[in-house]
């Protein structure tokens, strides 16, 4: 059995508010090493977040980014959580219906195949 795991791109998603710890952007420097190094080679990207349709438009542009390179997401999100949703205050945020509703379809395009890591605390 095959137990490996296969993904092409790394998107790191920041979404915090100003002045907190850049959590997403250790973690990029981190990763795109690595991903430089392995064989495949794993594109990592990462893109700091200030509001809500920014959020969504990224959303938009890794699905974009899929259907014309096919190379699987790894969706990391870097943000606060609460039992509300997610986002760096709860009036500039998700609520987990609204995030649910922009994860579905990018996950159907992906064949049910999407991952995501949620750094939320």
């Amino acid at each position: 059995m095959d137990s490996s795991l296969y993904f092409g791109q790394i998107h790191i998603v920041e979404w915090l508010p100003a002045g907190e710890l850049r959590t997403g952007w250790s973690l990029f420097n981190e990763l795109e090493p690595m991903g430089l190094s392995s064989n495949p080679r794993v594109d990592v990207s990462f893109v700091r977040i200030q509001d809500r349709e920014e959020f969504i438009e990224t959303l938009r542009k890794i699905s974009a980014d899929f259907s014309s390179s096919g190379m699987l997401p790894l969706l990391h999100i870097e943000t606060h959580g609460s039992l509300a949703g997610i986002g760096p205050t709860e009036n500039d945020g998700l609520t987990w219906p609204e995030l649910m509703s922009h994860l579905i379809p990018l996950n159907q395009l992906t064949g049910l195949r999407l991952w995501v890591v949620l750094a939320a605390c």
